[in-house]
């Protein structure tokens, strides 16, 4: 038997429903020819996908192999070009209660744990008027998927064996 994927629980504070309806992509354009897309897969890629091409106006499914939505993993670095695109999705307030700021990266030794290296960051890191956050991976998934959820059909236990465009 196999064994469960024990599925990260997201912050209280991981949420962004709603959000989508304040955020304004392409100037409040549309593409001229409404495409319907399907995404395989509702990771971080493809919930970002699914929310920018919605916001096109372009109709989304997106399949996804699991059965339930969840986010497997720990904490994920957020570098100042992705964070600069959430807070124009309409997530700075959500990423400011969640995220955190490093300070510093602290290199040790695996054996001993004795600190082999120091690079203060603070501040140094945001870059063009965005932060660099570290945030945990099932804070961010549930982020993006409330930005996506509004816009698109999810099909659940829907796995992609063969595509023939």
């Amino acid at each position: 038997m196999a064994a469960s994927i024990p599925y990260a629980s997201p912050s209280e504070f991981a949420n962004a429903k709603g959000t989508h309806e304040r955020v304004n992509l392409y100037n409040g354009r549309k593409a001229p020819l409404r495409l319907h897309i399907i995404i395989v897969g509702c990771g971080l890629g493809g919930l970002a996908a699914a929310h920018c091409l919605a916001q096109a106006g372009h109709k989304i499914t997106l399949l996804e192999a699991a059965s339930a939505i969840g986010e497997v993993g720990a904490g994920i670095q957020v570098s100042p070009n992705v964070s600069r695109l959430l807070r124009r999705w309409g997530l700075a307030d959500q990423l400011e209660a969640i995220a955190v700021r490093p300070e510093a990266i602290v290199f040790r030794r695996y054996n001993d744990g004795e600190q082999v290296g120091y690079t203060k960051c603070g501040d140094r890191m945001e870059q063009h008027g965005a932060p660099y956050y570290h945030i945990h991976r099932a804070d961010f998934h549930k982020l993006l998927f409330d930005l996506a959820e509004p816009s698109m059909t999810l099909r659940l236990k829907s796995t992609v064996v063969t595509v023939d465009p």
